[in-house]
């Protein structure tokens, strides 16, 4: 990728609009420097958001398998998620992740805060993006469709402006801003993804029937079988 200037404005529009559409919206966006990059992420953090990729929710789902599936069953368990990772499942893996998925939320509560945390993350960072390198927007409209003047305070887009603008919007700059302070790193990968869940489609339900509790266990504890 070449190097572009802090001095430079960049125009993007957000996906799914024809490059020759005259109705496209277009944000007009500034290049972050370095030192716009370190406000970015105080504002990030001061707001109380974390950041995860999608491989910690992973992690979290294998965590849970080593604490919720009983041992014989769990390297199974543990080849479904690497697949589902990996992007390299069948419907059959992918119908067994979501039963695995299912039966590690129920008793192992982190998969969840994980996930939560990461929408989190993807809210805030594509939001304090926006709101500090948007310089001007053309032909935006709100989701009720009426027209949202570019309003600026303090050297930042104003709050309530973009607040009305579409959420998608505000992902799709948000992601592109975040690629432009430093595209190597795992911000501008994962911070701004269009979607924070690591759940896979859904899919015929035809494939193995999945978790079962095992007897003996308390439910703060019990440890659950798989069938199939």
């Amino acid at each position: 990728m070449l190097p572009v200037s802090t001095a430079t404005v960049l125009e993007h529009t957000p996906p799914g609009w024809a490059a020759d559409d005259p109705t496209r919206p277009v944000y007009r966006l500034r290049v972050p420097s370095r030192r716009d990059v370190f406000g970015w992420r105080h504002a990030v953090m001061a707001a109380g958001a974390r950041f995860f990729g999608p491989g910690d929710v992973f992690n979290a789902m294998r965590d849970g398998v080593r604490a919720v599936i009983v041992p014989d069953q769990q390297g199974r368990c543990l080849e479904v998620i690497d697949a589902i990772e990996a992007r390299a499942a069948t419907p059959e893996t992918v119908e067994l992740y979501a039963r695995i998925e299912a039966t590690v939320r129920a008793d192992f509560p982190r998969v969840s805060q994980v996930e939560a945390d990461r929408a989190l993350y993807i809210e805030v960072a594509s939001w304090e993006a926006c709101k500090r390198f948007i310089v001007g927007w053309e032909r935006v409209l709100a989701p009720t469709g009426a027209p949202v003047p570019f309003a600026a305070v303090g050297g930042m887009v104003d709050e309530a402006a973009l607040a009305r603008i579409p959420e998608d919007h505000v992902h799709a700059v948000g992601a592109r801003i975040v690629e432009l302070m430093s595209p190597s790193e795992d911000d501008a990968k994962n911070s701004a993804a269009p979607s924070p869940s690591a759940t896979p489609p859904a899919v015929s339900t035809a494939a193995p029937t999945l978790p079962t509790a095992a007897p003996g266990r308390s439910s703060a504890k019990r440890t659950r079988r798989t069938r199939g």
